[in-house]
């Protein structure tokens, strides 16, 4: 497995270097002072080559070891080759052998291998204090501790990249929750426009005709306009009231046991079907339940009226005073049957009818879908327009 270079921070650099050149400095020194005692002969043995190199090759090897991570095998090779003629600069080999072990790059390893063993050999004939190892027994020992140096770098290299991977799995979860965190906001969003959408624009579009009417009609007597002029005052107290409860809702999001949608549901059509005959449009409504009412899921009639909510509004937008079917049948076993069918307006008047983005029926389509049913719309053979679909009785276990 190949490590990407990348640079240590000063600090983790600094230590190790320093520590390098301390423990340099600590050998060369000790190698020094114990000329004399073993020397055969009782006198001082270090010869004058060994006090230029030291010092030289040991400050150079601590300037290139430092490139190792960028050039790991030329930095291994160059200091490996200095230390035939310096103590420091095999200390610093140490350091710049296990850093080549850490990247487990067998054909790296294998390439510098030879001029560190052979450094060795260099070394022990130009050694003053050597004591008489065969070339034999001096290859075995470089290479026995060449391969431990090599060893403790890829047990170095194996640790941290699994620290890394560690890390990345951290970093790609924290990610993936900032990731969840924003879809959920945007799906919050969209939900509470939905909402709003479907809260409003069936109260706006009451408005709307009221207003339209009384903009026409000029000789209306001054008792029928005071009651269109209530019908809008209500209209727009109750648009208002029920913005608030989405705004409040979406307020009390977060807060512990807050209703997350208005609590509309089948036992609310009767009323919103007068509102929508008070404005021209009349609606047939028909149930038949194999089951009680009370026995379906609070997220079924809930979906229910906003689909009717939706349907009715579109068809008295598009379709103005023209009849409206809303059928409602199933139980249990077959879950809520919905069928709402709006007559087409009068070929004269389909140039007169207002634009829609059709978002409001997309809206319906996602909402019946995610929870777990199926809705569809579209004009029947006769011009009549139709929105129908199904929905489980007990509604969603995630709902």
């Amino acid at each position: 497995m190949r490590t990407a270079f990348k640079p240590l921070p000063w600090w983790a650099e600094a230590w190790r270097l320093g520590l390098s050149g301390f423990l340099a400095f600590v050998f060369v020194v000790l190698l020094v002072g114990a000329g004399p005692a073993l020397s055969p002969d009782g006198e001082t043995t270090t010869q004058g080559w060994l006090a230029i190199t030291e010092p030289v090759l040991g400050l150079v090897s601590l300037l290139i070891v430092h490139w190792r991570r960028r050039w790991p095998v030329t930095v291994a090779i160059l200091i490996s080759v200095a230390s035939a003629f310096s103590v420091a600069a095999g200390i610093i080999a140490t350091l710049a052998v296990i850093s080549l072990g850490t990247r487990r790059q067998w054909r790296e390893i294998i390439i510098v291998a030879p001029f560190y063993v052979a450094a060795g050999q260099v070394f022990d004939r130009l050694d003053p204090l050597a004591m008489g190892s065969t070339p034999i027994t001096t290859a075995v020992m470089g290479l026995a501790v060449y391969v431990a140096m090599v060893s403790i770098g890829a047990y170095i290299g194996a640790r941290r990249d699994s620290a890394n991977l560690l890390l990345q799995r951290v970093e790609s979860a924290e990610k993936e929750l900032a990731s969840r965190a924003a879809r959920a906001r945007a799906d919050e969003r969209a939900r509470i426009a939905r909402e709003m959408h479907d809260t409003l624009a069936h109260r706006i579009s009451l408005i709307a005709v009221h207003a339209g009417a009384l903009s026409y009609r000029d000789d209306l007597p001054p008792a029928q306009v005071k009651e269109s002029a209530q019908l809008l005052r209500d209209n727009a107290d109750q648009a208002v009231r029920e913005l608030r409860d989405v705004l409040g809702i979406l307020r009390a999001t977060d807060e512990p046991g807050q209703s997350h949608t208005p609590h509309n549901s089948i036992a609310d059509l009767p009323d919103l079907i007068a509102e929508v005959q008070s404005s021209g449009t009349k609606v047939a409504l028909s149930m038949n339940f194999d089951h009680p009412v009370d026995t379906m899921a609070a997220s079924t009639g809930r979906h229910t009226y906003r689909v009717i909510q939706e349907a009715l509004t579109n068809a008295r937008k598009h379709a103005p005073g023209m009849p409206v079917a809303v059928a409602l049948s199933g139980g249990r076993e077959y879950g809520l049957a919905f069928k709402i069918t709006s007559d087409a307006a009068p070929y004269s008047e389909e140039g007169d009818r207002p634009e829609s983005s059709g978002m409001g029926l997309l809206g319906l389509t996602e909402r019946v879908e995610l929870a777990g049913g199926k809705l569809a719309h579209g004009t029947d053979r006769a011009g009549r327009f139709v929105v129908h679909g199904r929905l489980a009785w007990e509604g969603r276990e995630d709902e």
